[in-house]
């Protein structure tokens, strides 16, 4: 997590509990806290300069998310990403896209073409950079390109409340920051 990333800075645009909950999944995401540490209300307290009430509001919405798992009478943690998540989840996944992507290659153009390299392009520079944030993205717009170019909106809806989950997420960007450059021909191939 970069230097200037690592500090929680309110914006007054949006409710605090938002923000702090944003803070705390890129926070998560990028490893400062680790599955299975407690996130302790006190030093957060601290740390980020608020009231209780926006922690745990910002808590409650990570727990019903999946990302926290709240252990009466002994406090707030990371989830872990089980192996049954990544058995249930992956799979129903990487058929979806592979539908959207059949649907998608007899509609798309030369506009989806040129989506799909300026998002490899992305990656690769991301990459290089080791900025695996901006890599993440980059992916996430490759992917959707070919899946809005389905044009079946039931799947399209899907796919992106699959891509939205948080383990997801999580688990992508620690998969990415592994394999990364295994990652980049196989999209090459795709394009």
């Amino acid at each position: 997590m970069s230097e200037e990333n690592n500090k929680f800075t309110p914006q007054f645009a949006s409710p605090l509990a938002e923000q702090i909950e944003q803070f705390l999944i890129n926070a998560i995401m990028q490893g400062k806290y680790k599955p299975g540490q407690r996130l302790v209300e006190n030093e957060l307290l601290r740390e980020f300069g608020v009231s209780r009430s926006p922690i745990r509001e910002a808590f409650m919405s990570l727990v019903k998310s999946g990302l926290l798992v709240n252990v009466p009478r002994s406090g707030t943690y990371v989830k872990d990403i089980t192996e049954k998540d990544i058995r249930e989840k992956f799979p129903v996944r990487a058929y979806l896209e592979g539908f959207a992507a059949g649907l998608a290659a007899p509609k798309m153009g030369p506009g989806d073409i040129d989506e799909l390299g300026s998002a490899l392009s992305r990656m690769k520079e991301s990459a290089a950079r080791d900025d695996f944030r901006a890599y993440t993205d980059s992916h996430n717009a490759f992917h959707m390109v070919f899946i809005n170019a389905s044009k079946n909106d039931t799947l399209i809806h899907i796919v992106k409340t699959l891509r939205q989950d948080i383990l997801w997420l999580r688990f992508s960007y620690l998969w990415h920051v592994e394999n990364h450059q295994d990652a980049l021909p196989v999209h090459q191939e795709i394009l």
